[in-house]
């Protein structure tokens, strides 16, 4: 038995879409840093990211249909290495995934207006990359047909 309760050779197939397409990303928003029991003479890339990474997950909420998918995931957030010193950069990485292609536009063109607008907003820079990993996966109902009709189908 795998660890998802089917038994070893049972395959699963159903039509339209199985796995979104997904993007990988990577921001780094650059600041100036600056010792921490002064931070008016500094600015702060970590504060920022924190308004980012809230902004982004306004995307999918108030960009996207109800009844369309999609979702980013900040996972990682990288900055400084002293508690008591503001860095002078915040690394941010993470995914976006969509099934549709017009979907997709809508949520990297929000994405990228976030990323840099809010940046902006709080005097730091915001550089973006993002690259495509692997393209969303769909069953047509032909291979769907095809599989059920074979010994064993239902």
């Amino acid at each position: 038995m795998t660890t998802h309760s089917r038994p070893v050779g049972w395959l699963g197939v159903g039509n339209g879409p199985v796995m979104a397409a997904a993007e990988l990303f990577k921001i780094r928003i650059t600041g100036k840093g600056g010792h921490g029991a002064v931070p008016h003479l500094a600015v702060d890339p970590v504060l920022a990211s924190a308004h980012i990474v809230t902004a982004l997950q306004s995307i999918p909420s108030r960009n996207v249909a109800p009844l369309k998918a999609a979702v980013i995931s900040v996972t990682t957030l990288k900055a400084g290495e002293a508690f008591n010193i503001i860095p002078p950069y915040a690394d941010l990485t993470g995914t976006i995934r969509t099934f549709e292609p017009s979907v997709r536009e809508t949520v990297l063109r929000r994405f990228f207006e976030i990323v840099e607008g809010v940046a902006a907003s709080m005097g730091c820079k915001g550089g973006r990359t993002t690259a495509r990993s692997i393209r969303p996966s769909s069953t047509s109902a032909s291979f769907m047909r095809l599989c059920m009709s074979t010994k064993g189908g239902a």
